[in-house]
């Protein structure tokens, strides 16, 4: 039997002993109210994770991503190389995530240390990275249709 989310006549949607969601979620009151406060709680840790971005300077991010050697591995423009370093899309993954992968990084990436990139040089790294152009759509380029 298919789950109609409208309201039986006489219910409006929050009345009766369900909740009806129009993507088949029935709740009751305690559930309808945890499961909005979860939703609150991913919005505002977003909103959190924005405030915790610290302001960085773009041509100094770029002066540090050429002083770093970042470029050798991912492109002048973060847009990677075929032999080492992905592109890398920080507006993407976030501050804290690019902050992490310099100091404990995953794969071949080298480690740097505070001392060798203080958190503000990361800062201004992340401000340049996100002030670069997104890359075309696969879809929208004739060569590989």
């Amino acid at each position: 039997m298919a789950h109609n989310p409208l309201p039986r006549r006489g219910e409006g949607l929050g009345e009766g002993p369900g909740w009806s969601s129009p993507i088949g979620l029935e709740m009751d009151v305690t559930k309808r109210s945890v499961f909005l406060g979860a939703v609150l709680a991913v919005l505002s840790f977003g909103v959190a994770q924005a405030q915790d971005t610290p302001k960085g300077d773009p041509k100094a991010g770029l002066a540090n991503f050429q002083k770093y050697g970042c470029y050798s591995c991912h492109g002048i423009v973060g847009q990677g190389t075929m032999r080492d370093g992905p592109r890398i899309n920080a507006a993407g993954i976030g501050y804290a995530a690019v902050l992490t992968q310099l100091r404990t990084p995953r794969y071949e990436m080298p480690a740097y240390t505070a001392v060798q990139i203080p958190d503000s040089g990361v800062a201004d790294i992340y401000a340049y990275l996100t002030t670069l152009p997104k890359p075309p759509d696969p879809k929208s380029l004739k060569q590989l249709q």
